[in-house]
């Protein structure tokens, strides 16, 4: 059986859309699969957000910038996370 060289970078740049860059480099599928389907529902919501009332102005409050820098973590630690598990595959 070939195995395909996965390129960490890529991987990592990939899991900029949470899940993808680890169903590139072959690791962890059902956590990948958990994360792109979480990801399609916030975006769901966002797109249904928008639609329900167009005279609401959104408001920044301390919750929802931590909650950005929350995720922006937590996005972090899971492109480091998919380099370190593609980088491992090309040593196997």
């Amino acid at each position: 059986m070939i195995i395909a060289m996965k390129k960490p970078i890529l991987a990592a740049v990939l899991n900029l859309i949470p899940g993808l860059g680890y169903l590139y480099a072959d690791v962890r599928k059902v956590f990948a699969w958990i994360l792109l389907v979480s990801f399609a529902a916030d975006v769901f919501s966002v797109i249904l957000a928008q639609g329900e009332s167009s005279t609401c102005v959104s408001q920044v409050t301390p919750s929802s910038i931590a909650s950005a820098i929350s995720y922006l973590l937590i996005q972090a630690g899971l492109v480091v996370d998919v380099y370190l598990e593609a980088k491992k595959k090309i040593k196997k």
